[in-house]
């Protein structure tokens, strides 16, 4: 913790200091306590609850991923966008109302089809607990709509101190109910309270007054109106985009069972945790500037190659170094039961070094009106991940679905990058170039590592893991190729 905060100094003395950064700061380092809480007890986590305890975990977090991202059909996008604070308070009940609409809906279809989720995903005790869905699923979209009102207006100080209080009390349940109960109860339980508890944190930031004073349903009905654009494409995309994401946790239990599917989770889980650090924060406030960057090109264009320089300076000794010694950083931090989920993190690490820099960028696209686009690219990538499923289930074969789940996420992670930048009309080349310096930098730094990995000395290679990747990311920041036009 000591060192972050020394890094998110280091950062904002070196990049621009302009609004963008400093907000980025701002949000960065209520992300970093946050989730630095996760990643302190998740040794406990994964000591207290099973594999299969997690693959019901993972099932459950990808169904409300899934229906959060359509919950309030997208206007909430708007929010930011919207001409005056008239317009985006009819935005946010707006958003609200469909709320409230769709968690009616979840509490319909569990009612009717719970037991059946539970026998489809092979995951029996999944039924049970999935009379939680339609309270997280209000905790979440509530907090969805309510996080882009307060970037509107900029306030990023309570939004980083909601994420603080959301994680605490995740933990504090996860870890309570899972000494007491066992089995995934306290890990739901967890999960809804952190949601739970952030919205009604972030909803303290309303001035009620003023949301009365402007709220009108004729004002309500315009702005449905005016901003439909948001359900009939953005809707469509973002669902897809999340069915694409979370359809192997999905999938994966009645595949190859709970106890699979569950070490599957949690390599991605505790991949994600480093990037979800910075790029929450980075996306809310790129978004916002870039919108006001949009008749300035040259100062968009700088922005954003910027940002990706410094995104891959940072992620590529932290997810460079995983994939040489992934395996042994589980094995010595989780325990030996986690150790074949340390291989699959292994595995998965390129795909997640380009998906944390692509993502931030992908509010380009609302950027430049490339909605249109951004729904046909969502369906080509679930249509690939549902061929990788199907031919890793004819084959049997959990390891050729992770491989083939990393080479082709790692392409289209690419190519999206390639198709964000265009908007702001960053040249690809350019960020070659620039990556490829920096990963000069880091080059000894993986030397040593492979050594290690290669001589057998597993508690070494962690050591020298956990003392270089700081120095491999300060040096890439210290040095960050500064300017990306010919």
């Amino acid at each position: 913790m000591i060192f972050m905060k020394y890094l998110l100094i280091r950062i904002k003395s070196i990049l621009p200091r302009n609004r963008f950064f400093r907000n980025v700061i701002v949000l960065m380092g209520g992300a970093t306590f946050a989730q630095g809480i996760i990643v302190l007890v998740s040794p406990l986590l994964s000591r207290i609850y099973e594999p299969q305890d997690f693959g019901t975990l993972g099932i459950y977090i990808s169904i409300l991923s899934i229906l959060t991202v359509i919950a309030s059909l997208r206007y909430e996008l708007a929010i930011p966008v919207a001409e005056c604070d008239e317009t985006a308070i009819n935005l946010l009940g707006l958003s609200f109302i469909i709320l409230f609409a769709m968690t009616f809906l979840c509490g319909i279809g569990l009612w009717l089809l719970g037991d059946d989720i539970g026998r489809w995903t092979r995951a029996p005790y999944l039924s049970t607990y999935l009379c939680l869905l339609p309270i997280g699923l209000f905790g979440a979209g509530g907090y969805q709509i309510l996080n882009y009102w307060a970037v509107r207006k900029k306030n990023f100080i309570p939004l980083s101190k909601t994420r603080t209080v959301q994680s605490l009390c995740q933990v504090l349940v996860q870890i309570s109910l899972g000494l007491k109960f066992g089995g995934p109860m306290g890990l739901l339980t967890g999960d809804v309270t952190g949601r739970s508890v952030a919205v009604g944190a972030l909803g303290k930031m309303l001035s009620m007054r003023q949301v009365l004073r402007h709220l009108s349903f004729p004002s309500i009905l315009h702005c449905a109106f005016e901003f439909r654009r948001f359900p009939k494409i953005m809707t469509f995309a973002a669902f897809f985009n999340a069915l694409a994401l979370q359809v192997p946790f999905i999938v994966l239990p009645n595949l190859f069972g709970p106890a699979i599917a569950g070490l599957y989770f949690f390599a991605h889980r505790i991949l994600i945790l480093p990037a979800s650090l910075i790029n929450k924060a980075v996306s809310q406030v790129f978004y916002g500037e870039a919108i006001s960057l949009k008749t300035n090109p040259s100062a968009l264009r700088s922005l954003s190659y910027r940002l990706v320089m410094s995104l891959f300076a940072i992620y590529l000794p932290l997810y460079g170094g995983f994939v040489l010694v992934g395996s042994n950083i589980f094995h010595l931090v989780f325990g030996q039961v986690w150790g074949e989920s340390g291989v699959y993190a292994q595995i998965m690490s390129p795909m997640v070094l380009l998906w944390s820099i692509a993502n931030p960028l992908s509010s380009l696209l609302l950027v430049g009106n490339r909605l249109s686009e951004s729904l046909l690219f969502t369906v080509f990538e679930l249509t690939i991940k549902i061929i990788c499923l199907v031919a890793g289930a004819w084959m049997n074969s959990i390891y050729f679905i992770v491989v083939a789940f990393s080479l082709s996420g790692s392409t289209l992670c690419l190519v999206s990058i390639w198709r964000f930048i265009r908007v702001a009309k960053v040249k690809f080349r350019n960020l070659c170039r620039g990556s490829g310096i920096i990963f000069l930098y880091n080059l000894p730094f993986f030397i040593v590592l492979y050594a290690c990995s290669v001589l057998g000395f597993n508690v070494l290679s962690v050591v020298c893991y956990t003392v270089f990747i700081p120095f491999g990311i300060f040096l890439s920041i210290r040095y960050l190729p500064k300017d990306g036009s010919d």
